[in-house]
């Protein structure tokens, strides 16, 4: 996941170089010579790092920020005005108000703009820190925004690096490295990562790809992923 044309890319091989993608392909095309590590996905989901708007340094005028509020929202009206306005980012928020934020989805679905959904403040809820806040925000706009799953993770991927203009959460040539590989929980037992994340179960993280090198393995936050990827060779 992680494309900016069709969410899902064809190929089951990943070639990463210089902390880069260098090529996304199907494995009989691979060219095996001298890799410094491999790594077996085991039929994993890879996509890029999650991205929070509190992670990103760069903002502007034309990014509707909190627009489901903090602690109150606006009114409905107020709300439609913004989004009939907005020329980019809608920003919605782990904090704010959930009906909302399910507002703002569905308007932005009726006007043809659900690509300027971000993800705002996914770690901060209130009281306290969520440690897999944006995973949770996913989950969420995707079972009750009815939202196909790679659609929600755009949220925070792809119309994230587009409305920001990044270099990372995007799974293309030429883009960052920064990966994660996760699958269902092994309590969920649907057909797929997909089909799990449909009704709004969170996933297991198995890897992280920091600049094409694996920097952790299982995620002690998050459910244990049904399958797990192992490194091959390092």
């Amino acid at each position: 996941m992680g494309r900016t044309g069709e969410p899902i890319a064809i190929g089951d091989c990943v070639i990463a170089e210089g902390g880069r993608v260098a090529a996304i392909r199907m494995d009989a095309d691979l060219d095996p010579s001298g890799p410094d590590t491999v790594f077996d996905a085991l039929g994993v989901a890879l996509a890029p790092g999650l991205i929070g708007a509190n992670m990103v340094i760069k903002t502007g005028t034309d990014v509707a920020d909190y627009i489901n509020g903090g602690h109150s929202a606006l009114a409905d009206d107020q709300i439609d005005c913004l989004i009939e306005t907005c020329t980019k980012g809608l920003e919605i928020v782990h904090r704010g108000n959930e009906r909302v934020a399910l507002l703002t989805l569905n308007t932005a679905r009726e006007l043809g703009r659900l690509d300027q959904i971000i993800l705002g403040k996914v770690g901060q809820a209130g009281a306290g820190f969520q440690p897999f806040g944006a995973l949770r925000m996913v989950a969420m706009r995707s079972s009750l925004g009815n939202v196909a799953p790679e659609t929600a993770f755009r949220f925070g991927t792809v119309y994230m690096a587009h409305q920001r203009e990044l270099d990372r959460g995007l799974l293309e040539v030429g883009k960052s490295a920064a990966s994660v590989l996760m699958d269902q929980a092994k309590c969920a037992l649907r057909k797929d990562l997909q089909a799990s994340g449909a009704p709004g179960n969170l996933p297991g993280v198995g890897m992280t790809i920091i600049d094409g090198d694996v920097r952790s393995m299982r995620s002690g936050t998050t459910p244990p992923a049904q399958s797990l990827p192992e490194v091959v060779s390092a």
